[in-house]
Order: structure tokens, then C-alpha cells, then sequence
């Protein structure tokens, strides 16, 4: 797979950072902090971070590389997609208000995931309807979840809801519908030359498949990407977080210290 680089709208926002006119968190580097990882060493640095942002954004890379390592093994397909490419594209990494990790995949990839999930760090669990019984599986088949956090807004805005919820990584699944558009049942239709074959991306000093034409898939998703959207919008669709705090349920671990 050809290695390419869409670090021409990163480039124009290097300006808007050093005029202080966007809220980025803090700059400490994952691949600083770890530069080796596999899945059988995985340290979890989320209590390097100067901020609980980051903190976030730590655990949320750590377990972006862990399913990276995962795929390589098992010759699993994936793509950063949603925010998670809208922030590789224009950003170099994180939109700086994101919270949480965006990727897509087919249907046979997704079943890959589920026969090896089990070799992930056991404090990483796979959320589908087998592994958390009260997961609602209709919006996103399934997500990686840290086990040690909670995404806690949310939860307190919703305390119907008994699923877990710690940090996640979601896991989309395309299937072509019967104009052989590839959609899920939250995205639009994409032409699938606009996925494959596969490119490349950097994500927070990493390098991580993507659609082959990101740009294009970027305009189908969201319209005008390159426009930031206004200062009080800017912060993470799913509410604050805390990277410490467990969610209220079996499958939650607390932090040593916490």
C-alpha cells in the first residue's frame, strides 16, 4: 500500500495554532512517550498528560496502536475514518476538541475483530451485544472500550442507560447497497473508488491506512470540512470525560491510585 501524506490543510492551520485562535491541548507525543508498542507491551501513559483532554487523547492513541497491531497480525482492513480522518487530514492528529476514535471496515473485517479482540490488553474489552448485554448495537456494531474510564456527561444526561462507556473507539461497518455505494447506517454512499484501494495517513506521529481519496470522502461526509466551526461548538460530541473515573458497571476496572 503506497504511503501518502494530506498535510496540505495542517499546513495552513499552523498559523491559526500559533495565534492562540484554536483550543489545542496539550502537545505531549504519544510515540514520544512510547515509541515501541505491541500487544504484549502496551504501557498506559495516560497519567503523563498535563490535562485530562490529553489524558483522553493518550488512551484513545494507545488504543488506536494496539488495534493497529491487532489488524497487522490478522490481516484486518480498516480506515481512520469520520473525525478521526477529518483530524488526520486538517490537523496532523486529534481535531483538538475530539474525544474519541472513528474507523471503518467491512463486514468480513468486523468478523475478524470479534474471532481476535481477545488478544487486546485486558483492560481494552470489544463492546457487541455478547460481551455487554445491554449495548444497542443499531447505531455502531461495535467499539473498543477502555475499561478504566467514563465518558461522564453523557451519562449523567442519560442515566437510562446501562451499557458501558468508557473512552471508545468506534467500529463502523460499509456494505455496498443495491447502487453499490458503500454506506453505513449513519454515513452517505461512497463511490467506492473513493475508499480503495486504501492510501495512507500520519495520525499523532503514526501512520494509519485511510480512504484513497480523503478529501473526497471528507466533502461527502461533512460538506465544507475546512471550515472550523464556531468556538462554541468546539468540544467533543460526546461530553467531557474523565480517564480516571470508571463507568458504573461489571465490566469496569479502577485505576490504581484513583
Amino acid at each position: 500500500m503506497a504511503v501518502r501524506f494530506h498535510r496540505s490543510w495542517l499546513c495552513a492551520m499552523v498559523p491559526l495554532r500559533e495565534e492562540g485562535s484554536l483550543d489545542i491541548p496539550s502537545s505531549k507525543s504519544f510515540a514520544a512517550l512510547v515509541p515501541e508498542l505491541s500487544l504484549e507491551s502496551c504501557p498506559d501513559v495516560r497519567q503523563l498528560a498535563e490535562d485530562r483532554a490529553r489524558s483522553c487523547q493518550l488512551v484513545l492513541i494507545r488504543m488506536l496502536r494496539l488495534f493497529d497491531c491487532l489488524a497487522r497480525k490478522h490481516g484486518i482492513v480498516y480506515w481512520l475514518d469520520s473525525g478521526t480522518l477529518l483530524g488526520a487530514v486538517r490537523h496532523g492528529g486529534f481535531v483538538p476538541w475530539d474525544g474519541d476514535i472513528d474507523l471503518g471496515m467491512r463486514r468480513a473485517d468486523f468478523e475478524k475483530v470479534q474471532v481476535h479482540a481477545h488478544e487486546l490488553p485486558t483492560d481494552i474489552f470489544l463492546q457487541v451485544p455478547a460481551t455487554d448485554p445491554a449495548y444497542d448495537d443499531s447505531w455502531v456494531p461495535g467499539k473498543l472500550r477502555d475499561r478504566y474510564s467514563c465518558y461522564t456527561e453523557w451519562t449523567q444526561q442519560n442515566r437510562w442507560c446501562r451499557w458501558h462507556n468508557g473512552l471508545q473507539v468506534d467500529l463502523f461497518v460499509f456494505e455496498p447497497d443495491d447502487a453499490g455505494l458503500f454506506t453505513t447506517f449513519q454515513h452517505p454512499g461512497y463511490e467506492p473508488e473513493q475508499i480503495f484501494p486504501l492510501s495512507a495517513i500520519d495520525f499523532e506521529g503514526f501512520v494509519h491506512p485511510c480512504p484513497a481519496q480523503p478529501e473526497l470522502y471528507l466533502t461527502t461526509t461533512y460538506g465544507d470540512w475546512r471550515a472550523l466551526p464556531p468556538l462554541e461548538q468546539r468540544k467533543p460530541h460526546e461530553g467531557e470525560a474523565d480517564p480516571y473515573q470508571p463507568c458504573d458497571h461489571p465490566r469496569s476496572l479502577r485505576w490504581a491510585g484513583s
